[in-house]
Protein backbone atom coordinates (compact mmCIF):
# COMPACT_ATOMS: atom_id res chain seq x y z
CA UNK A 1 0.00 0.00 0.00
CA UNK A 2 1.37 3.25 -0.96
CA UNK A 3 1.42 6.57 0.96
CA UNK A 4 -0.97 9.27 -0.03
CA UNK A 5 0.36 12.36 -1.90
CA UNK A 6 -0.06 15.67 -1.05
CA UNK A 7 -0.66 18.21 -3.61
CA UNK A 8 -0.30 21.87 -1.92
CA UNK A 9 -2.34 24.43 -2.95
CA UNK A 10 -0.01 27.22 -2.96
CA UNK A 11 4.11 27.10 -3.18
CA UNK A 12 5.85 29.81 -1.67
CA UNK A 13 6.75 32.72 -3.69
CA UNK A 14 10.18 33.11 -4.28
CA UNK A 15 12.31 35.80 -2.93
CA UNK A 16 11.98 39.26 -4.89
CA UNK A 17 14.25 42.06 -4.84
CA UNK A 18 13.04 44.84 -2.95
CA UNK A 19 11.84 47.31 -5.66
CA UNK A 20 10.31 44.43 -7.27
CA UNK A 21 6.23 44.02 -7.10
CA UNK A 22 3.97 41.48 -8.88
CA UNK A 23 0.75 42.73 -10.33
CA UNK A 24 -2.34 41.37 -9.09
CA UNK A 25 -4.28 39.63 -11.45
CA UNK A 26 -7.27 41.12 -13.04
CA UNK A 27 -10.10 39.06 -14.51
CA UNK A 28 -9.89 39.33 -18.59
CA UNK A 29 -6.15 39.80 -18.90
CA UNK A 30 -4.11 37.91 -21.59
CA UNK A 31 -1.18 36.49 -19.74
CA UNK A 32 1.09 33.47 -20.27
CA UNK A 33 0.82 30.32 -18.24
CA UNK A 34 4.18 30.94 -16.33
CA UNK A 35 2.99 34.32 -15.47
CA UNK A 36 -0.55 33.23 -14.38
CA UNK A 37 1.39 31.37 -11.82
CA UNK A 38 3.56 33.79 -10.28
CA UNK A 39 0.59 36.05 -9.84
CA UNK A 40 -1.49 33.58 -8.46
CA UNK A 41 0.81 32.11 -5.74
CA UNK A 42 1.39 35.46 -4.94
CA UNK A 43 -2.03 36.15 -3.47
CA UNK A 44 -3.06 33.63 -1.10
CA UNK A 45 -6.26 35.58 -0.96
CA UNK A 46 -7.30 34.76 -4.20
CA UNK A 47 -9.62 31.74 -3.74
CA UNK A 48 -10.62 30.59 -7.33
CA UNK A 49 -8.76 31.94 -10.33
CA UNK A 50 -8.54 30.01 -13.85
CA UNK A 51 -6.38 30.70 -17.10
CA UNK A 52 -8.23 29.51 -19.77
CA UNK A 53 -6.90 30.12 -23.52
CA UNK A 54 -4.63 32.46 -22.18
CA UNK A 55 -7.36 34.52 -20.42
CA UNK A 56 -8.00 35.14 -16.63
CA UNK A 57 -11.06 34.39 -15.11
CA UNK A 58 -12.00 35.34 -11.66
CA UNK A 59 -15.70 35.11 -10.38
CA UNK A 60 -16.85 37.95 -8.26
CA UNK A 61 -16.77 38.12 -4.39
CA UNK A 62 -19.97 36.74 -3.04
CA UNK A 63 -21.32 39.56 -0.39
CA UNK A 64 -23.74 39.07 2.42
CA UNK A 65 -26.03 41.14 0.10
CA UNK A 66 -25.66 38.73 -2.81
CA UNK A 67 -26.27 35.49 -0.49
CA UNK A 68 -29.19 36.33 1.45
CA UNK A 69 -31.48 37.12 -2.05
CA UNK A 70 -29.92 34.00 -3.24
CA UNK A 71 -30.85 31.84 -0.54
CA UNK A 72 -34.59 32.68 -0.58
CA UNK A 73 -34.63 32.85 -4.12
CA UNK A 74 -33.29 29.34 -4.24
CA UNK A 75 -35.22 28.45 -0.81
CA UNK A 76 -38.41 29.43 -2.74
CA UNK A 77 -37.49 27.26 -5.98
CA UNK A 78 -37.09 24.55 -4.00
CA UNK A 79 -40.37 25.10 -2.18
CA UNK A 80 -42.26 25.46 -5.49
CA UNK A 81 -40.41 22.28 -6.69
CA UNK A 82 -41.38 19.96 -4.00
CA UNK A 83 -44.96 21.66 -3.61
CA UNK A 84 -46.12 21.15 -7.54
CA UNK A 85 -46.60 17.96 -9.01
CA UNK A 86 -44.89 17.52 -12.30
CA UNK A 87 -41.67 20.20 -11.32
CA UNK A 88 -38.69 19.15 -11.02
CA UNK A 89 -34.57 19.68 -12.61
CA UNK A 90 -36.41 23.02 -13.16
CA UNK A 91 -33.23 25.10 -14.23
CA UNK A 92 -32.36 22.40 -17.11
CA UNK A 93 -35.59 22.85 -18.34
CA UNK A 94 -35.38 26.59 -17.75
CA UNK A 95 -32.27 26.90 -19.76
CA UNK A 96 -33.15 24.09 -22.39
CA UNK A 97 -30.10 21.37 -21.36
CA UNK A 98 -32.81 18.45 -21.83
Amino acid sequence: MSSPTIHPTRLPVAELAPSETIPPLRHGERLTRAEFERRYHAMPHINKAELLDGVVYMPSPVSRPHGTPHFNLISWMGYFAFSTPGVEEATMVLFGWT
